[in-house]
């Protein structure tokens, strides 16, 4: 089982480190955590994006950060199992 989770103090990782994470698990089953809990298994990767950021905040300071969104759809269906890293 490979379980993604990343807790708030962990560093951020680029989506190449996230690949090359992913590949070297691929017999592993790709299981995601929200809210503490697994998320079930019969979800669907419904999305992944990939975003660049550049924003300024309330005291004008200029911010920049890269961000990578996995959408799943957390559903209920009969007999599926996660699906695999690979």
């Amino acid at each position: 089982m490979l379980a993604l989770a990343k807790p708030q103090s962990a560093p951020e990782i680029s989506i190449a480190q996230l690949l090359e994470t992913l590949d070297v698990q691929r017999g592993k089953k790709l299981i995601f955590q929200y809210n503490g809990r697994n998320v079930r298994p019969s979800y669907h990767v419904t999305e992944v994006k990939c975003g660049a950021f550049k924003a300024i905040d309330c005291g004008a300071n200029p911010e920049s950060w890269h961000e990578t969104f996995i959408q799943l759809w957390d559903i209920v269906e009969q007999n599926r199992q996660h699906i695999p890293v690979g």
